[in-house]
């Protein structure tokens, strides 16, 4: 596993999160929408060496405890070293202890990264047109 540090994304890492998403096979969020993602503190970067080498982005609805995770991107070098796991678990980590949030949704297109969620014990809340969406209750 590979150190790095976690921190709120700024304007700054606004290119390389588009170049992650976009490397990714994610979808292309516009720079108005990441910009308001960044200002709302929604975005977290993870860097190393300075560089960002991941991100994860997501919506908290406090007023239900509840959050939705919008993307999870990371570098094609870095990917496969368990970087995607443990930003998993660290977006958990934060949504309790700063929100208190008690469930979090997300979904995918790709089979594997539903293996990946099942991985970390989220479950498969839904399918429907090759979506998967997927839930982790926070404990």
């Amino acid at each position: 596993m590979e150190d790095f540090d976690l921190e709120s994304a700024s304007e700054d890492d606004l290119d390389k999160i588009q170049q992650i998403a976009e490397e990714g096979g994610l979808c292309h969020y516009p720079k108005p929408v990441l910009r308001w993602l960044i200002r709302e503190k929604f975005i977290m970067a993870a860097k190393k060496g300075g560089r960002t080498i991941a991100y994860f982005s997501y919506l908290i609805f406090p007023w239900i405890k509840r959050a939705f995770l919008l993307q999870i991107g990371i570098k094609k070098e870095h990917r496969g070293k368990g970087l995607g796991s443990k930003l998993l678990t660290l977006l958990c980590q934060k949504m309790k202890r700063e929100n208190g949030t008690k469930e979090i949704f997300a979904h995918t297109l790709k089979p594997r990264v539903v293996k990946l969620f099942q991985r970390q014990r989220w479950s498969v809340f839904a399918r429907f047109f090759g979506v998967a969406v997927v839930q982790k209750a926070i404990k």
